[in-house]
């Protein structure tokens, strides 16, 4: 279940709607209620998002309404693997950008994701946001530059510092 929570003073996002699925679904191969399987308090790859289907498919996750000022610092993590077809390059890369509103905040471009379960993170400063509060989704989509390749997401998490 999507969460909002605090740790020693930090503000703690995690996934809690799906607002477009868009060829991406759950571990299952069914689910469209993407957020119920990337919102752990501690990551796991039991449960999953993938767009196995390869192509430019977008999804877009929400984070939950806090109505607190924007931090100064801010971490988004996201783990993910890419899920290798035979036989195709490995010219691609994987975006996740985070939104406010209409607005990208920060653009993430993974290239060459490995195909185990892997977290990245980046710093999102309070410049970067234009909210005063946090209201922030973000969407979810390969890029292939030779091929198709697919990907596999099993945790986000944002953190306002």
């Amino acid at each position: 279940m999507g969460r909002m929570g605090s740790s020693a003073g930090q503000i703690i996002m995690r996934p809690n709607s799906t607002i477009l699925s868009n060829l991406w679904r759950q571990e299952d191969g069914i689910g469209i209620q993407l957020h119920q399987s990337i919102d752990e308090a501690v990551p796991s790859d039991v449960d999953f998002i993938s767009n196995l289907l390869g192509h430019a498919s977008i999804c877009d996750i929400g984070l939950p309404v806090v109505a607190v000022p924007v931090r100064p610092l801010n971490v988004f993590k996201i783990r993910c693997k890419r899920i290798p077809f035979a036989g195709v390059p490995e010219l691609h890369k994987f975006v996740c950008e985070v939104m406010d509103g209409g607005l990208t905040v920060k653009l993430i471009e993974l290239f060459a994701v490995p195909e185990s379960d892997t977290t990245f993170q980046v710093q999102i400063t309070k410049a970067e946001i234009p909210s005063a509060t946090y209201a922030l989704h973000f969407l979810l989509y390969g890029q292939n530059l030779a091929g198709d390749a697919a990907y596999s997401v099993s945790w986000v998490e944002m953190r306002g510092l």
